[in-house]
């Protein structure tokens, strides 16, 4: 089954059935990418079609087909898939398909009732037009998204399908595996089993690959399940075009250190306020760097990051480009311009600053306009020649900044989780408080001094594992941590050094205490003081366990 994906994904023959106005479409489609290889309409009582020999039956075929369009509905779109299954075809793209009495018809195929694009293939197989543009190499996507691409290089656009090896985790190996994939995005209602995720993304970290999941509502745990996947969760369909843009252009970001510059005041303003909200933070500039941008702009606007540069684009030449190559000749990884309502002549003028910035220091550039409709294609892909990284719209650009930095961060070993146990329905649950639950710990009984609380709270989550998550908006993670994830997360939750040691220790003696108990844990909350002798110590605690035999649950 596997060999039948393959074929379908890099096809040497295309079946193309039916003789409508969407077959002419798709065979005009693949013609405009440039497919060189077979193309085979089948079509009964016709001679040619689109200028090509048609066949009367599928069975006069030289060969299986690697791939096929099949247009018509119900019985006839049926009866289609049927005959291909029956010869050995790779796969079908077949719109009736959504029907599930039609995609029955095609067993275990593969079949799709949404458009397949393969550009780095030269293949469309769809009658509509999707914008997209054969390239040597970019990014897939798995998951139909209703998205302007935006002039985004894109190897393979894979909607859900039917039939063996069409699921996320069995196609998204394939398209990894290939050298003209730069980077793969996910766009799931639903995510299934974890252990997929898992799998998927250790082999994305294998290839170094970034591996990006756009999952609407996800959950605490869902959300902790993707970092522990080494992938980045971003939070819409534009966020995750222009994510995966960033991370095909540049890959992930090492660190979260931005130079910022806003071309007027109010894009200066939407800049910082819109960055603040997604954590992210603009570097610090050092003395010497403020006195060289003070220097250069005498006084036009005070040094800083983010910048307001609106006076600087018709500024004498040069001057913009010195000084964002100041700003980013810091501990800034990255350099993002935004532009909001800006003429031909003002990109134009922000694009060659930011090459001449890019060329003396070796830094990244970004270009974002805050106005999503002003980054058309052909704007895009002008900005990407130049070696500069075009972003369209404030959200969608600052959150895919956001997931390159996740992916950055991301565990460099993807690890199993800690699964607590599936106990039968009626199944009772008791609950330890007191002495009991703290000598369980082995944790010390807060004082009436004692510093302030953390809130620990831990849940047992069926599909994703044991949810810690340290106060009440505070870090989440899946167990088991290793000690330096768990040093990290306790970091994130208190900066004071003592309170994050302890925060550290209470963590891991919660645990030891789950991994002892082999998944009987249903949840604990615990609330912290801190720094107590350097210790943690608690104030109070509870214990929901599962009564019963775990052994015996896990054998039924």
């Amino acid at each position: 089954m596997a060999q039948q994906i393959t074929r379908f994904l890099d096809p040497r023959s295309i079946a193309v059935i039916g003789g409508g106005a969407d077959s002419l479409a798709v065979i005009a489609a693949l013609r405009a990418m440039g497919y060189v290889w077979d193309i085979w309409p089948v079509v009964p009582g016709v001679a040619k079609v689109a200028g090509i020999r048609a066949r009367a039956r599928l069975s006069d075929l030289p060969r299986p087909p690697d791939a096929a369009f099949v247009g018509g509905t119900g019985e006839d779109a049926a009866q289609a898939l049927a005959d291909l299954a029956r010869l050995g075809a790779g796969g079908a793209v077949c719109p009736a398909a959504q029907d599930p009495a039609v995609a029955q018809a095609a067993g275990g195929m593969p079949v799709f009732a949404g458009a397949v694009a393969l550009p780095a293939a030269r293949v469309l197989l769809s009658p509509q037009p999707t914008g997209l543009l054969p390239v040597p190499r970019g990014v897939a996507v798995l998951g139909q998204l209703d998205q302007d691409w935006r002039g985004l290089p894109v190897a393979a656009v894979l909607p859900r399908g039917q039939g063996a090896g069409t699921g996320w985790l069995p196609l998204g190996l394939q398209l990894l595996a290939r050298d003209r994939v730069s980077a793969l995005g996910l766009r799931l209602d639903r995510l299934g089993d974890a252990q997929d995720l898992l799998q998927l993304g250790a082999e994305a970290q294998r290839l170094g690959k970034p591996l990006l999941v756009c999952l609407p509502e996800a959950s605490l745990g869902q959300r902790a399940l993707v970092t522990r996947a080494g992938a980045a969760l971003v939070e819409d369909e534009a966020t995750l075009v222009e994510a995966l843009r960033l991370v095909h252009l540049i890959g992930p970001l090492p660190a979260n250190a931005l130079a910022g510059l806003g071309c007027s005041g109010a894009a200066r303003d939407l800049l910082a306020a819109e960055a603040q909200a997604r954590d992210l933070s603009f570097a610090a500039l050092s003395p010497a760097q403020l006195a060289r941008m003070a220097e250069d702009l005498r006084g036009r606007t005070p040094p800083a990051n983010p910048l307001e540069a609106g006076a600087l684009l018709h500024a004498e030449d040069g001057l913009l480009a010195r000084l964002m190559a100041e700003m980013m000749a810091g501990a800034a990884v990255l350099t993002l311009a935004a532009l909001d309502g800006a003429a031909p002549g003002d990109w134009a003028r922000l694009a060659a600053a930011g090459a001449a910035a890019r060329d003396r220091l070796g830094m990244p550039v970004a270009l974002l306009s805050v106005d999503a409709a002003q980054m058309d294609a052909a704007r895009a892909r002008a900005l990407a020649e130049a070696g500069l990284i075009p972003l369209a719209g404030l959200g969608p650009g600052l959150g895919a900044l956001r997931a390159a930095i996740d992916l950055g961060r991301a565990p460099r070993r993807v690890t199993p989780l800690l699964r607590p146990v599936l106990p039968p329905e009626g199944a009772g649950v008791e609950e330890i408080s007191g002495s009991v639950a703290r000598a369980a710990l082995g944790l010390a009984l807060a004082g009436p001094s004692d510093p302030p609380l953390l809130r620990l709270m831990l849940v047992a989550e069926q599909a994703t594992g044991y949810v810690l998550r340290l106060g009440r908006a505070g870090p989440v993670a899946l167990l088991p941590q290793s000690v330096r994830e768990i040093a990290q997360m306790a970091e994130r939750a208190r900066r004071d050094p003592v309170e994050a040691k302890a925060v550290a220790e209470a963590v891991r003696a919660v645990q030891d205490y789950v991994t002892a108990e082999a998944g009987l844990v249903a949840g604990i909350e615990a609330d912290l003081c801190l720094g107590r002798h350097g210790a943690a110590a608690l104030a109070d605690l509870r214990i929901r366990r599962w009564q019963g035999d775990a052994e015996a649950w896990r054998r039924m």
